[in-house]
């Protein structure tokens, strides 16, 4: 069979064994689903909004690679993922560091200054 004919990793990365008949139909009963799919609004809300798609560990391993590597062309967000990341990894760091746990430190309380026409919220 020529080269550009085999489809048999095509067919296995979908989970399907071999290539017969059974195996193509199934194959484009699953694209047809994958295409249906696609027309869905919700399904397409990850793709339009934020920089990737997939599991929470996949994530954190781009931001671990993308540190300090940003520039002026990758989004707010990114950067803001990026440095929250980066200060949560800190955090942890040094609690391991000093035998802490997270559960030890007390949550931040919001706090307000009425100052006229201007109100200053800040963390402790």
């Amino acid at each position: 069979m020529p080269r550009a004919m085999r489809v048999g990793r095509l067919l296995g990365e979908q989970g399907i064994g071999q290539d017969h008949a059974a195996g193509r139909q199934e194959f484009a009963r699953q694209m047809e689903r994958h295409r249906l799919q696609a027309l869905d609004e919700e399904a397409l809300k990850p793709l339009r909004r934020g920089w990737h798609l997939g599991r929470e560990q996949f994530k954190e391993q781009m931001l671990e690679l993308m540190e300090g590597k940003l520039g002026e062309s990758h989004s707010g967000e990114l950067h803001r993922e990026t440095a929250e990341h980066r200060t949560n990894r800190t955090i942890a760091e040094e609690l391991a560091r000093r035998g802490w746990q997270e559960s030890w430190l007390r949550p931040r309380q919001p706090w307000t200054l009425d100052l006229g026409p201007w109100t200053l919220d800040f963390r402790l």
